[in-house]
């Protein structure tokens, strides 16, 4: 069981721990991980997750996610994506954050190359995010 002072709320590192430890499928939960682990790399374990609702720390959470995957397929992208508004979603439910920290980054579609017989996806021709 995650305890926080309520009155501050979580730092970064305990906001992942708490919702990555509520995840029943492990294979989903090792798959987040990876995403909200970069999340703590980035922005560091102290950061208080109410942070996550300021306008700098939204900036660099889209520089980061573009620079970490703004060039992968687009099923990777979005998993990555999903997992990042996910726990957002259920930092929101608590109370800890009150905006979405990943509304910068775009979904993307996962389309054919119709100029390649062979059925390969089109290479992104830009990052997903949002002015």
């Amino acid at each position: 069981m995650h305890r926080f002072d309520t009155a501050n709320g979580p730092t970064l590192d305990n906001a992942v721990a708490a919702y990555v430890h509520r995840i029943a499928n492990p294979n989903t939960a090792r798959s987040y991980r990876v995403v909200l682990r970069g999340l703590v790399d980035r922005l560091g374990p102290q950061l208080p997750v109410a942070a996550l609702d300021t306008e700098p720390i939204i900036d660099d959470i889209s520089e980061w996610f573009v620079q970490r995957w703004g060039y992968a397929a687009p099923s990777t992208l979005n998993v990555r994506r999903y997992a990042l508004r996910s726990a957002s979603a259920w930092w929101r439910q608590r109370g800890w954050i009150t905006g979405d920290p990943a509304r910068r980054i775009l979904r993307r579609a996962d389309e054919l190359d119709p100029a390649d017989p062979t059925g390969h996806r089109r290479q992104p021709s830009s990052p997903p995010l949002r002015p």
